[in-house]
């Protein structure tokens, strides 16, 4: 795998020891004695234990130090970004050793997450660990939950922590990757998770059928069974076929473990069967062993397994075990090619199949399996084994829900997808299961940068590259969210008035997560575990817990009775190893996490007592590793814990326990394999030279603008400074630079000889290729008004230039091996960080000036044009260098490309701050006037049905020209930056739309009067507000602006956002607006609803001509919102159809595909919370549920994702408020809600 844990700990231990020694020689040579002194200081240095003890006491002074720099640092930053300083745990041993300590111990002996809650209960429910005196955030808060996975996402990623830990299993798949290859894996994995392949119901029959044939038979013969085990191999099996068309697994088919008698594995029974058993016990060991990787800490954890990577032998054998899997695709691969296939095409139509098409790296396909197997198997299996055992616990439940169940299926008849849609209860029963047994209980992330999480009790701070821990487990039984009776499981509570509060804020309730990473297999495991216990309960009546069949020391301690919360009350063991299962075998060995659940599922009367057999069968080694944790136990208590005062002595212990190790790794260094490094025959490069005499600045240091600028603060209003020289030695300068420097051909790049003063050419050659880049175009000429003190805006392929020259030498490099490749990377750094202090240094005047005086080309750039024009061209020449580093050749990456991580970050910077500004302004100028289009238009003056807008369409037709000319020129800006921005605010600007029409209340039409009681036609300005004789804004008031406000109960705080101007006045987008408007149509449409259709209409022909952006992934998120809104246009036109149709609006709102010839084809259904409002003609959904509409949009309304989380729990509710208003007529709506609410 990529990560070398032997490496960076060896690598961390140099840097641990080194940096205080050289701390140390320093200081001795600064404020030392003289050599020559015959002083009694100079006496005692020459000692050579006088220098060692200094050593030795140097480490902890040195980071001492260091760390107390370090936390006043974050003091600042806390306060420059208005944040607070989140709460620390003060343990009582340096470094916080007994809290990890206590963690590592609540891993093997506590109930889950119990360490975590401990500590909350003392610091709140968001603290700092500081492990190792290092930041570690653990929360169970869910504002700050709902910023990491939704709001904040992109400050977040998983982190070098977490994937270093989990390396070894995943690799490279989508559970440990972020950025563009996670989006690769999603976006490959989401087409198989569409509602017609996770409906597919004939699968979960053929494989629960063997289900509960393997129950019944146990039964049968009065013996218990472990169905934690019985449903992990459901799922494994429906998996392998959903996913990789396989039926061979058969793992149900396969021996099954004897209750009292079966061996332990480190999750549960120990399976019987060489493969099946070796692959199982080796996949559930590498989840054990992960999390106590992660209570140890990145840099104990790799100590302990410094003879080698204890997952690597386990992950080995689970290849053993999918390599048929992929032989079997690759073979289909072949005979599909073989017959002439179309090479684009997969063989067939299973995940794996689309694997094999897409690349025939089978390392990547094998990661990929391996995280699809942990998320298919687990999450369905967690689900199910804990639903069992509450049904258990509360055999009032289970007769309730197999009631349902009989009521809707019958007893005999397979439950289909209408059946799950209708079964209210059974969802309730396994939301209630997943909040209180949610199939990851921990999770984890990373900043990317530092952030401030806003919270009900003030913006948190956090650091740069800190871990983040959540736990929705904890979240989720928190009384101050669901009731002093969180702790209960009551599933009536998603069916009852309590449930209001949940659809008033969904985060509080992430089992499956939430934001981009929201686990797409989510609706999956819901159908599977709906059918299973719908089948299940078709069969049997009656469960209950076997607790005499389990061995001694497996059941929950005695101890926990009368604990608080449900550590009290459990009747089985919560365990945690990446996912939730439920422990009751055990062995004696710490940390092991060994787990099974064994439940006799019977029809009628109880079983007999199985025997218990001989406990001692039920024990097992796991590991010589559990031999090396326990010594290491030992070392915890009885050195650190029971002898507190001996801590010092410990402290000396270690430092010199890491000097031995440190003389030794330098020893070891002489030969590269001790360290899992590759040998190379190359000698070292050579260190570049020293830089010769600097150059003079490229642009005055004086230089101006010629044209006024409006400051928007005036902090921001700061002196522009001397550019950064850059070292050229005199064959490199030039008296003038060409306007349009050629590029180095690859061809003509020397490779690099040993000994050659390679590196320190590359310098050079990018130092001056970075010169040329924002040198001043010539000729100069002022014939468009372009020109400030003396400059021309930089033209296009600056940037490109430079770029194609770092390519071309880090190409080169890389023919030389990772050394020099490294090596040429380093030296990237001096050159790319002058060339960002330059732009910033000409930017700095240019981004003062007001963002509404935008990039919009009205007669030429003139004026301000000028300054947005410079701003613009160094946007564009930074985004083409940034294009040039994000396509290096694959090998920069692993040998220190991430190092130019804050360089990337530097230059995205220079293109937001010039972009952003531009879609702020435009976001609120035609935010308004999309808002505008919920409002009741007025009636024409005719009555005609002859066509007519609403009056905002009219300001929109004015406003639109000018923003695709404006969005046309950022979007030629390269860079991801750029896209995404482009595309999160083209997405933002549809959905606005779509809330706004849909919320229209289409009602009978209000006609305008003048005051001698004679109709007039609608216009613009009546609409806008605007005095069309004074040209004064004016607030929108009832009868002059708003129409039938008084009908169309348009909420409260919509008023305070359509405040004028709503129209840009004259200068904003660079618009010079007519000093009169033209007159609306003839007239409006007579029908209501034919009007909304109309302006629907017209809403998407202004919005499609928007520029889409570049990007893949950009430009299909942003059709993706074009087409519903297209859909949902259509919709609306349907809803104006006199009769309606009411089979053709639901095939529409859920994307079936229309029967007609050339009719649309299959896609995305609509948003359920778009649809609702129209359905109903404009009436609010806030005011169907009784809850405030402000606290409806912002929590429900915000985005598409915010509309798709809050779905399911809305149109319940909707729902059982019983929907009187819409008639008998309308019954086919609440048909269409129940289908959507399953």
């Amino acid at each position: 795998m990529g990560f070398n844990h032997r490496q960076v700990w060896f690598t961390n231990l140099a840097r641990f020891i080194g940096f205080p020694a050289l701390a140390l020689n320093l200081a001795l040579r600064i404020a030392g004695p003289a050599s020559g002194s015959s002083s009694k200081a100079a006496w005692l240095l020459r000692s050579k234990l006088v220098v060692g003890v200094l050593h030795v006491l140097a480490v902890p002074v040195f980071w001492s130090i260091k760390n107390v720099i370090a936390d006043i640092m974050k003091a600042r930053e806390a306060k420059r970004l208005g944040g607070i300083i989140i709460p620390r745990v003060k343990g009582r041993l340096p470094g916080n050793i007994d809290i990890m300590k206590r963690m590592v111990t609540s891993l093997n002996g506590g109930y889950v997450a119990e360490s975590f809650e401990e500590l909350a209960e003392e610091y709140g429910n968001t603290y700092n660990m500081r492990l190792w005196w290092e930041d570690m955030i653990f929360t169970m808060d869910h504002e700050v939950i709902k910023y990491v996975l939704a709001t904040g996402f992109p400050s977040f990623d998983k982190g070098e922590r977490l994937r270093n830990r989990m390396e070894s299993l995943l690799g490279n798949g989508i559970f440990n990757r972020d950025g563009d290859l996670w989006k690769f894996h999603r976006n490959m994995t989401r087409p198989f998770f569409v509602r017609e392949r996770v409906t597919e119901f004939e699968l979960f029959d053929r494989y629960t059928k063997k289900l509960i044939n393997r129950v019944a038979e146990l039964t049968d013969q009065e013996v218990a069974m472990d169905m934690q085990d019985l449903f992990s191999r459901l799922s494994m099996d429906a998996a392998g076929e959903f996913l990789f068309g396989s039926t061979d697994l058969n793992t149900l088919d396969m021996e099954l473990p004897i209750a009292g008698k079966a061996l332990v594995g480190p999750r549960g029974s120990a399976v019987i069967g060489k493969e099946y058993g070796g692959f199982l016990y080796a996949f559930e060991d590498a989840q054990v062993l992960i999390p106590l990787r992660g209570r140890l800490g990145p840099h104990f954890w790799p100590l302990l397994e410094i003879k080698g990577d204890k997952n690597k032998v386990n992950r080995d054998q689970i290849d053993q075990w999918i390599q048929p899997l992929l032989d079997a695709a690759f073979e289909r691969r072949r005979e599909y090619l073989n017959n002439g296939g179309d090479a684009t095409l997969p063989a067939g139509d299973t995940f794996l199949d689309d694997l094999v098409s897409s690349t025939d790296d089978r390392v990547l396909i094998a990661d990929e399996l391996v995280n699809i197997l942990l998320a298919a198997r687990d999450t369905t299996a967690s689900l199910l084994t804990f639903a069992t055992y509450l049904f258990t616990q509360h055999p009032d439940v289970l007769v309730k829900l197999r009631a349902e169940v009989l009521d809707h299926v019958g007893p005999v008849e397979a439950p289909t997808y209408e059946h799950v849609k209708e079964m209210k209860y059974m969802r309730a029963v396994l939301n209630e299961t997943l909040r209180l047994f949610p199939p990851v209980p921990l999770n984890e992330r990373a900043t990317l940068v530092p952030v401030t999480v806003p919270t009900a009790h003030g913006p948190l701070y956090i650091p740069k590259g800190v871990p983040v821990i959540y736990s929705a487990l904890l979240m989720q039984r928190r009384k101050d969210l669901w009731g002093e009776d969180a702790d209960e499981f009551d599933p009536e509570r998603w069916l009852d008035e309590r449930n209001k509060a949940f659809v008033a804020d969904p985060m509080r309730f992430v089992p499956f997560n939430a934001g981009p990473r929201i686990c797409l297999g989510q609706q999956f495991a819901l159908n599977e575990a709906t059918f299973v216990v719908a089948r299940l309960l078709q069969r049997f009546e009656h469960f209950e817990l076997a607790m005499e069949a389990a061995p001694a020391g497996c059941v929950p301690p005695g101890g926990w009775k009368g604990a608080k919360g449900r550590k009290g009350i459990e009747k089985v063991w919560p365990r945690n190893a990446l996912t939730l299962y439920s422990k009751l075998f055990d062995c004696t060995a710490p940390y092991s996490a060994n787990a099974a659940l064994c439940l006799a599922c019977l029809l009628g009367p109880p079983p007999l007592e199985p025997s218990l057999g001989n406990k001692s069968n039920g024990v097992i080694d796991l590991d010589k590793r559990l031999t090396e944790l326990s010594s290491l136990d030992i070392i915890f208590n009885q050195l650190l814990l029971q002898h507190p005062t001996s801590s010092l002595a410990f402290y000396i212990l270690l430092v010199s326990l890491a000097l031995g190790i440190a003389i030794a790794t330098m020893h070891g260094l002489k030969t590269p394999t001790f360290l899992g490094l590759r040998s190379s025959s190359r000698p070292a490069s050579p260190a570049p030279t020293s830089s010769p005499p600097a150059t003079t600045p490229v642009v005055s240091p004086t230089a101006r603008p010629s044209t006024p600028i409006t400051p928007l603060d005036l902090s921001e209003s700061i002196p522009r400074r001397p550019l950064a020289k850059l070292h050229l030695p005199a064959a490199f300068r030039r008296a003038s630079p060409s306007p349009s420097p050629a590029p180095t051909p690859i061809a003509h790049i020397d490779k690099p000889a040993v000994g050659s003063n390679y590196l320190n050419t590359i310098a050079l050659r990018i130092s001056e290729a970075a010169s040329k880049a924002i040198a001043p175009p010539t000729p100069i000429h002022n014939s468009d008004g372009l020109v400030i003190d003396g400059r021309r805006p930089l033209p296009a392929g600056r940037g490109r230039i430079l770029g194609q020259l770092i390519t071309a030498e880090m190409t080169s490099a890389a023919q030389g091996g990772s050394d020099l490749l490294r090596a040429s990377l380093r030296g990237l750094h001096r050159p790319l960080n002058v060339l960002l202090s330059n732009v910033n240094a000409l930017l700095a005047p240019l981004v003062v000036t007001a963002p509404t005086n935008v990039l919009a080309p009205t007669s030429g750039w003139v004026g301000n044009g000028a300054v947005q024009a410079h701003a613009l061209g160094l946007a564009t020449m930074v985004g083409e260098v940034l294009e040039a580093l994000e396509g290096l050749p694959g090998d920069c990456a692993k040998v220190g490309g991430e190092g130019l991580r804050s360089t990337k970050e530097g230059l995205e910077g220079v293109v937001k701050r010039v972009v952003n500004p531009v879609f702020s302004a435009m976001r609120v100028e035609l935010g308004a006037l999309v808002d505008a289009l919920e409002l009741v238009p007025e009636a024409g003056a005719t009555g005609k049905k002859d066509k007519g807008e609403h009056a905002a369409l009219g300001a929109l037709h004015h406003a639109m020209p000018c923003a695709i000319r404006v969005l046309g020129r950022i979007a030629g800006v390269p860079g991801s930056a750029v896209r995404g921005a482009l595309a999160a605010w083209e997405i933002a600007i549809v959905w606005r739309a779509m809330v706004a029409l849909a919320h229209r209340r289409v009602g009978e039409p209000v006609r305008q009067t003048l005051n001698d009681g004679s109709p007039t036609k609608a216009t613009s300005a009546s609409i806008l507000g605007k005095s069309q004789s004074s040209g004064k804004s004016h607030s929108l008031s009832k009868t002059q602006s708003l129409g039938s406000i008084g009908s169309s109960a348009v909420p409260a705080s919509l008023t305070k956002r359509l405040t004028p101007p709503n129209t840009p006045p004259a200068g904003r987008f660079g618009l010079l607006l007519p000093p009169s408007r033209p007159a609306s149509p003839p007239g409006l449409f007579s029908n209501p609803a034919v009007q909304l259709a109309h302006d629907a209409q017209v809403v998407f022909s202004l919005f499609d001509a928007l520029p889409k952006p570049a990007g893949d992934d950009a430009r299909e998120a942003v059709v993706e919102a074009f087409d519903a809104l297209r859909a949902f246009t259509e919709l609306l036109i349907l809803l104006s159809a006199n009769p309606l149709n009411p089979q053709a609006i639901i095939n529409l709102v859920d994307g079936e595909p229309d029967n007609e010839p050339n009719g649309r084809a299959e896609r995305e259904e609509l948003p359920a919370l778009i649809v609702l409002p129209a359905l109903l003609r404009g009436k609010s959904v806030a005011a169907v549920l009784e809850i405030g509409e402000a606290q409806y949009r912002e929590r429900c309304l915000a985005g598409f994702g915010r509309a798709e989380a809050s779905e399911d729990v809305v149109v319940k509710a909707v729902l059982a408020s019983g929907l009187s208003e819409l008639g008998p007529d309308k019954e086919w709506v609440k048909g269409w809600l129940a289908g959507r609410a399953a």
